[in-house]
């Protein structure tokens, strides 16, 4: 499983402003944290293609974006108890990239 974005490069709400008494986060600190978690995945799709292992990858909105399903945020807000985590919309969509790599239903 490849991680996530928390945000999109134009990030602008409450999660990434922060607290009242918090800087926030600018566009080159967002870019910062995208950048890392590219270098991550990149890793992570290494060594899963040197081992021939499957990877998933799930397509969760980042922090900011509109809930365009109405099924309520992938990720958890600052207000979360885990914020940045998958909420349980997101665990469900992650787990649903996993199945569609393992394939249960063709008996391997």
């Amino acid at each position: 499983m490849t991680s996530y974005d928390v945000f999109n490069p134009d990030a602008n709400c409450a999660d990434a402003r922060g607290p009242a008494n918090a800087n926030g986060l600018d566009q080159s600190s967002i870019t910062l944290l995208s950048n890392r978690n590219a270098a991550l995945n990149d890793v992570l799709l290494s060594g899963a293609h040197k081992y021939k292992f499957s990877t998933a990858t799930a397509r969760l909105a980042p922090l900011c974006s509109p809930d365009s399903d109405r099924l309520g945020a992938d990720i958890q807000g600052l207000d979360g108890s885990n914020p940045f985590h998958p909420t349980g919309v997101g665990s469900i969509r992650m787990a649903s990239a996993v199945v569609q790599e393992i394939r249960p239903d063709a008996g391997v």
